[in-house]
């Protein structure tokens, strides 16, 4: 296979060739210069801190589990951003939601004008029974049936309020995990979660 120009000129200065980033550090890197460490002043009212620990759950990085085949594991923040914060994430077998990942910077939206806010059912529930932690669901709506969420809730170790996880869903997934009625509807709106 013939050598690019930075290979034969990396191999003469007798260095390593520099590999572009990949998808998943462009994505972090948009986020540290657009969202990392922003504080989001809800209507609830809460203030929404988006701290780096979740970001791989807010775009589902997850690799492949190697004792069950065609399962997935969620990636560990402990051990992932560090990597990413240093440019050494080696991306190969790694897999993002690319809806979650798309809609990543829609989020302050999401927070600040939500068409409803509910207390999360799910919150209490174990999690191989699909609990999800957090305390409270935003809700948008886009059209009829689909909905963007967005889960809040108290982060013990810092003590500050967190986003969770969010994601596109339906309405009749909101059904089953929000407490009616809403704690809060956008003026001008009627909760259509119901």
């Amino acid at each position: 296979m013939a050598k690019s120009l930075s290979e034969k000129l990396a191999a003469a200065l007798g260095i390593s060739p520099v590999q572009p980033p990949g998808p998943i550090q462009i994505l972090y890197e948009r986020y540290k210069k657009h969202l990392r460490n922003q504080i989001f002043h809800t209507p609830l009212p809460e203030s929404v801190h988006l701290l780096d620990k979740n970001f791989l759950y807010w775009i589902k990085l997850e690799y492949p589990d190697l004792a069950n085949p065609g399962m997935w594991i969620q990636a560990k923040p402990s051990i992932v951003i560090p990597m990413l914060e240093n440019g050494s994430l080696l991306e190969t077998g790694f897999r993002i939601d690319a809806q979650r990942a798309n809609a990543l910077f829609h989020i302050p939206d999401l927070l600040k004008m939500p068409n409803c806010i509910h207390e999360n059912l799910r919150n209490h529930q174990s999690r191989g029974q699909g609990g999800i932690k957090g305390e409270h669901i935003y809700v948008a709506y886009y059209g009829t049936k689909t909905r963007k969420v967005a889960f809040t809730g108290l982060d013990a170790k810092t003590n500050k309020v967190i986003l969770v996880t969010s994601f596109g869903s339906s309405r009749e997934w909101v059904r089953k995990c929000a407490l009616m009625p809403a704690k809060y509807v956008r003026e001008g709106c009627s909760c259509t979660c119901k």
